[in-house]
């Protein structure tokens, strides 16, 4: 069996994924892996540069863009190694981070009670960026709205024991045992983009699974790369419309209306008030949308 499957979802990033093939293969030593790229359809002639310059690669090319959770599920229903490293497109490692994955999971998870593990990820600077999270709540969602602390405090009690948990971690560099997919599923297919990796991670907690950040790996995230930066309006709608799926599935009917209510009576005007023209009239379109879908069920 192939110790490693390193699954890495394509879109509109031809330069960028070259970048991070190039890293996976310079660094990666002292495992067996194959590498699984799954392209969602790019225009920029993604596939055909992959196909042209990595022969040894698994390419699957989907006809349209089916979002990141379908592609990743592509991905790993057809891998073979014992374990799944899903990665971003717009990374690139900068020493042999999945040796360190795999040997801390070898050495770690006898009991078989870790979901997940990931790293502290870096910009082009190798200063530390967002690399995980709380999951979703009613409180949290006041705190990171209506004050200045909306950022994690990022890790720095690698001392001792050289990990920590966290509720999630960011999905550009996810490392989990292939069989906990068979414990908990797939990517849920619902979300298109953002969340995804939060829904799967709460799984994980609800089955009693850590998510952990550990020490070692290096591994630089060129943030938002792989989505285009003119469709500022469209991202932002995904994020919060695919939040609002979220919270529908995973937090209370009390819970989840007392978020809505912040979003759409409170925190919305507030932001329209202040600037009409700007993107924030999505958050009450999200709400919308997503409200119909759910009387529709």
């Amino acid at each position: 069996m192939t110790d490693v499957s390193i699954v890495v979802v394509s879109y509109n990033t031809s330069d960028l994924i070259q970048k991070c093939i190039d890293s996976v293969i310079k660094f990666s030593d002292n495992f067996s892996y194959e590498i699984i790229i799954v392209d969602n359809c790019s225009s920029d002639k993604s596939a055909e540069i992959i196909k042209k310059k990595y022969s040894d690669l698994i390419l699957i090319e989907n006809k349209s863009n089916v979002g990141f959770g379908r592609a990743c599920n592509s991905g790993i229903g057809i891998s073979n190694g014992e374990y799944v490293f899903l990665l971003n497109s717009d990374t690139i490692l900068t020493n042999n981070a999945i040796s360190y994955f795999l040997n801390f999971m070898r050495l770690n998870n006898f009991n078989h009670d870790i979901g997940v593990i990931g790293s502290c990820l870096l910009d082009s600077k190798f200063k530390t960026i967002h690399s995980f999270g709380s999951f979703p709540s009613f409180k949290g969602e006041i705190n990171r709205l209506f004050s200045n602390h909306d950022k994690e405090n990022l890790i720095d009690k690698f001392a001792l024991t050289g990990f920590q948990e966290v509720d999630y971690l960011t999905g550009a560099n996810l490392f989990f045992c292939k069989e906990t997919v068979g414990k908990i599923g797939y990517f849920d297919p619902d979300y298109f983009m953002y969340y995804e990796e939060v829904d799967f991670q709460k799984r994980m907690a609800i089955n009693n699974l850590k998510r952990l950040v550990i020490k070692g790996p290096k591994i630089i995230h060129l943030q938002g790369m792989s989505f285009d930066a003119t469709m500022t309006s469209k991202k932002k709608f995904m994020i919060y419309d695919s939040m609002f799926k979220y919270f529908n599935k995973n937090v209370g009917f009390i819970e989840n209306i007392a978020i809505r209510s912040l979003y759409l009576f409170f925190y919305s005007p507030i932001k329209i008030l202040k600037n009409p023209f700007k993107i924030e009239s999505y958050y009450i379109l999200a709400f919308i949308l997503n409200l119909k879908k759910n009387l529709k069920n």
